[in-house]
């Protein structure tokens, strides 16, 4: 005869006090009926999110280990990680019956986001989506040493906006609708609408004025607009090519980074003032017949 339990919208822990052979089942709303089987793994605990009518029971004959479900708030599995790491992703079409189910290795990257799924699994990061808070940065850059814990300065790939200043971290830092992937939400996703000029997504004010960035960009659209302050004097010059007879200037006293596929062709002109501090990256390109013109104080 095995153990039940229902519980609402609490995190329940299951301690077996019997220490033969189990059979772990996990049954839907109503009366128990098997919906799966383990085997060939024995169960101590099982610490498992149960929401409204969900039954668990407990019979003889099951496994130690630990494995964890994750259900969504139509209570429907939508995970399961086995003690050995493997990870089960379940996917529901529109009325709510079940398409199918990924198995996914430990050592493998599912999203292919360059953040091992073995770590994931430990994270607070998806393993079926390279951009978990969908503010257009990849998890993997986000969580730059790969480790899956948000290290100093690193933004949160779990959280759209890591500094709390109403801007999101992809907007701040120069993302645009052509740079992002495609398991970026563009419903959820604010394009950066002037990328060359970027703020510091992990400083709520970045020019260091006394207002923060959202107060100053208040339609957190990246771009300066009408009525607007400045809330950065950083520009992020990146993934254009200016052409013949273009002429930009940057004022005195502004961090200029410059590279990667930045191209100044030929009859193009750039000109930094005097105070201006300036990073040359890897993809920089002053053509010949270019202009790359620099003040030094």
């Amino acid at each position: 005869m095995g153990r039940e339990l229902e519980r609402s919208g609490t995190r329940a822990e299951v301690k077996p006090e019997y220490t033969s052979r189990r059979e772990y089942e996990r049954y839907g709303a109503g009366a128990c009926g098997p919906v799966y089987r383990e085997r060939n793994m024995r169960l101590k605990k099982i610490l498992v999110w149960v929401v409204a009518a969900v039954v668990l029971c407990l019979a003889e004959n099951g496994y130690s280990g630990t494995r964890t479900f994750t259900y969504d708030k139509l209570n429907r599995l939508i995970q399961e990680v086995w003690p050995d790491g493997t990870v089960i992703g379940y996917t529901y079409d529109a009325t709510g019956n079940r398409l199918g189910a990924d198995v996914v290795a430990p050592s493998g990257d599912s999203d292919g986001d360059g953040l091992p799924n073995g770590i994931e699994q430990t994270g607070c990061t998806s393993l079926f989506d390279a951009d978990t808070d969908d503010d257009g940065i990849p998890d993997a850059i986000e969580d730059a040493n790969h480790n899956g814990i948000v290290n100093a300065g690193e933004t949160n790939p779990c959280i759209v906006d890591t500094d709390g200043d109403g801007i999101q971290d992809g907007t701040e830092m120069g993302y645009t609708l052509a740079m992002i992937g495609p398991d970026t939400d563009t419903a959820v996703f604010r394009p950066d609408l002037d990328p060359e000029t970027i703020t510091n997504p992990l400083s709520v004010d970045s020019d260091g004025d006394g207002l923060t960035d959202g107060n100053e960009d208040v339609n957190f659209n990246g771009r300066v607009d009408s009525g607007e302050q400045n809330p950065s004097c950083d520009y992020f010059l990146h993934d254009q090519t200016l052409t013949a007879g273009t002429v930009k200037s940057y004022v005195a006293g502004c961090s200029i980074t410059a590279g990667p596929a930045y191209v100044i062709q030929s009859g193009a002109q750039v000109t930094l003032q005097a105070g201006t501090t300036v990073t040359l990256k890897p993809g920089f390109r002053a053509d010949q017949g270019s202009t790359f013109h620099a003040l030094i104080q």
